[in-house]
């Protein structure tokens, strides 16, 4: 089982949860997890995106992949294990990065089905926003949150490194092209770094990408 999160006085129990293939963002089945809290994109070792039937859901194999966390009630489990055991998926712990951070989730594997190509060409994250950079793409949701050891650089455009910084950043829910997103950085010569934030005012890690600045060459 994945960590269980120690309730708060306005949040209940919370199960880390890994969704990818048709229960992500914009797949067949992600409105099993309506009103779940989204807290980042984080890298998948060892799953892929398997066709199963009508449905691509996650699976074990020896690439990489990717997976949106989030943060579901465990009666919410109990639906998932009921619609997706149909399905021939079965819940697993399983291990996600971000970064040099390790998280266990659960999530639902699939077997005996094929592995595809997931589609690579768009990706939602979690943005920290610069103060003076507007997104590369309309925001689903902005929250705030605080992020350790960054700050904005001097130019307000990206962040910069100070491990005595504690800042207080705007975070966009954002889905966007990678081709978007890699102009983005560019134009402000930044390059993503997954970082650990506190959502406010709950409390909860969220995992999010900071666009922080590049080295002078």
């Amino acid at each position: 089982m994945g960590e269980v999160l120690a309730a708060t006085p306005t949040l209940p129990r919370l199960i880390p949860y890994a969704a990818a293939g048709d229960l992500a963002y914009g797949g067949k089945l992600h409105g099993l997890l309506a009103g779940s809290l989204y807290a980042g994109t984080l890298e998948a070792p060892g799953t892929c995106v398997s066709l199963c039937t009508e449905y691509r859901l996650p699976a074990r194999c020896r690439g990489a992949g990717r997976a949106e966390l989030y943060y579901v009630e465990p009666q919410l489990l109990h639906v998932l294990d009921q619609r997706l055991g149909g399905l021939g998926a079965e819940r697993r712990t399983i291990i996600l990065r971000h970064g040099e951070l390790v998280i266990h989730a659960e999530a639902y594997l699939a077997t005996g089905c094929r592995i595809v190509n997931n589609n690579d060409n768009w990706v939602r994250l979690l943005l920290a926003l610069p103060p003076q950079a507007p997104p590369p793409a309309t925001p689903m949701a902005v929250y705030t949150a605080v992020i350790e050891a960054l700050e904005p650089c001097q130019d307000q455009q990206a962040f910069c490194k100070n491990p005595a910084a504690s800042t207080e950043a705007a975070i966009a829910d954002i889905l966007v092209s990678t081709s978007m997103l890699n102009s983005w950085l560019e134009s402000l010569n930044a390059q993503l770094l997954p970082a650990p934030a506190r959502l406010s005012p709950n409390n909860l890690t969220i995992y999010t990408h900071v666009p922080t600045r590049r080295k002078e060459q």
